[in-house]
């Protein structure tokens, strides 16, 4: 009964671009089922202990496969012992080998200090199990778990690949290896490893699990036919698998196929018993693509009906999700309380209510659904390709602080903002900085009609918001530029380098939220020197490197 429950509607969304993408299952709730059931059987009494030992074992070992392991994606080898018996992710062993007092004591020991947040401890006694046993694979993996936690990616390789020599066809190994390839930026070896797990012996949900892996780096590498047969094959290990069916839609859609995405979609909302509001999201945006307003109105209301916050988190690329967007927005308001507070009575005071005004009259809209459902037809009309993202006001202003970017550093008065979707950097361009006039350019309609209606209200007539392509804006006269270019593709970056180079003054200064790509262009008189970095919080990259550049003379 326990099997055939199904998957457990609200799975894990990850925002790709205004797409819900799914990366892992949520099985924590059937997990405690079977914990429940091997606790039953383990208290049964009498003439039935063997059996309850032996189904402790069955039991034990399943839940393990359910339970979430280390980091993203990662999943621990869950060690259930009972007479001796040394289980993985796979299972109980054909013929349980004896483990000696020491090991298992240090094992038990390993996985109390993980549970508890010790990392390094978990390291130290993972560590000395591999020595006593060096052919304990699920020791190493384990170990391998831990060094990939502490960001440790030399240790974590070589402690997957001592696993492998116990073990060279364990799939979990390959695929732990294969996040480990995509931590350290190599998708192409990620690749390999999770296509050689596929071809080890393996449950139906890991080959689940390693193809729908697979498919989502070849999504990222655009690969998308190899992508879609990877779907495809996780579909037929784990054909209730509702990230398979989402993901599948959403590479579908990516390649033009609408109908096809259509299809996939409602086989997902039928898993969840349509309950799912990141696939009505997908639904709405599809059928925006295939030019139908209103069945794209109708899904959209659904998804907001669903989980308005969480529709939100999409659209903000959060992937923490709805209830933590809500929390990062309540703790953005309590930093502009307590600012406020600190400057009562000083000259301050008054400009730093206005941007406090003006910073919940732009979270109003990014929660209005009248203005998500706008911004969604406006994306589909371009493709579906235009993300949106926001900077924490604390994020602007560690940024901006001493960087010699106000308006009296430059020398110039003037400001433009690329990509200024709802006019953030504008009025805080304005209001804070001090530039006189600024000029915001973005392609979607409903963003500049929104940033025109904010700068009335506000009274603030020196900004002018353009719905026009950023590469025909006149650039000759800027004291700062800031390019909110993060999802433009690299060569429409190359052609605004140049640009730059060509047509900003000497001392402009240029606020990224990437590294440029500067290197190359050498055939200018002028280049773009690194002033400054500094770390911010956006909503898509909690770590977000900004990048301070001033345009001088080569």
């Amino acid at each position: 009964v326990c099997w055939n429950l199904g998957p457990l509607p609200m799975a894990t969304p990850m925002a790709a671009p205004f797409m819900c993408l799914r990366r892992l299952p949520h099985r924590t709730a059937r997990a405690h089922l079977f914990v429940v059931l091997s606790v039953s059987l383990c208290l049964a009494g009498g003439f039935l202990r063997q059996a309850s030992e032996k189904w402790a074992v069955v039991v034990l070992t399943s839940a393990a496969e359910l339970l979430p392991g280390l980091g993203r994606g990662r999943f621990e080898a869950r060690q259930a012992r009972c007479r001796g018996a040394l289980g993985g992710e796979g299972g109980v062993e054909e013929h349980p080998r004896p483990r000696k007092p020491k090991a298992e004591r240090l094992f038990a020991k390993a996985r109390r200090l993980r549970e508890r947040g010790d990392v390094e401890g978990a390291i130290a006694a993972y560590a000395e199990l591999a020595v006593l046993q060096p052919a304990c694979k699920e020791a190493w993996l384990n170990l391998g778990l831990c060094h990939s936690e502490e960001g440790d990616c030399d240790a974590a390789m070589q402690a997957y690949n001592r696993a492998l020599d116990a073990d060279k066809d364990w799939g979990d190994a390959h695929y732990n290896k294969g996040l480990l390839f995509e931590d350290m930026g190599s998708p192409e070896e990620a690749v390999t490893c999770y296509r050689v797990a596929t071809n080890c012996p393996s449950s139906c949900e890991q080959q689940g699990r390693y193809w729908s892996s697979c498919g989502l780096v070849l999504n990222d590498l655009g690969r998308n036919e190899e992508a879609l047969h990877s779907y495809d094959e996780a579909i037929k290990a784990t054909p209730l698998s509702l990230d398979a069916w989402v993901n599948r839609g959403q590479v579908l859609s990516e390649m033009g196929r609408y109908d096809e995405a259509i299809q996939s979609y409602k086989k997902a909302l039928d898993l969840c018993n349509d309950e799912d509001p990141g696939i009505w999201y997908n639904m709405a945006l599809t059928y925006a693509l295939l030019e139908d307003v209103s069945l794209a109105e109708t899904a959209f209301s659904k998804a907001v009906g669903l989980d308005r916050l969480e529709v939100m988190a999409i659209i903000h690329n959060f992937r923490p999700g709805g209830p933590a967007l809500e929390e990062r927005r309540a703790e953005e308001r309590e930093y502009l309380r307590e600012k406020v507070a600190l400057l009562a009575g000083s000259a301050e005071e008054s400009r730093w209510n206005n941007i406090t005004r003006l910073v919940a009259r732009l979270r109003g809209f990014e929660a209005d659904p009248d203005w998500m459902l706008q911004r969604l037809l406006d994306s589909a009309a371009h493709g579906g390709e235009t993300a949106y993202g926001t900077t924490w006001l604390e994020g602007w202003v560690s940024l901006t602080r001493g960087a010699g970017l106000s308006a009296a550093d430059p020398g110039r008065a003037s400001m433009a903002v690329f990509g200024s979707s709802l006019g953030w950097q504008c009025f805080l361009g304005h209001m804070d900085l001090g530039y006189s006039s600024c000029v915001g350019y973005e392609l979607l309609a409903s963003q500049v009609s929104a940033s025109e209606a904010v700068a009335r209200e506000f009274g603030l007539d020196a900004l002018e918001f353009r719905c026009q392509d950023a590469l025909e804006a006149d650039i000759g006269d800027l004291g700062l530029l800031w390019l909110n270019t993060y999802a433009w593709p690299s060569d429409v970056k190359e052609k605004l380098c140049s640009k730059i180079l060509a047509e900003a003054p000497l001392g402009a200064m240029i606020v990224s939220y990437q590294p440029l790509p500067i290197l190359e262009l050498d055939r200018f008189q002028q280049v773009l020197e690194l002033q400054a970095t500094s770390q911010l919080e956006t909503s898509w990259d909690p770590e977000l490197e900004g990048h301070i550049y001033k345009v001088a003379k080569r």
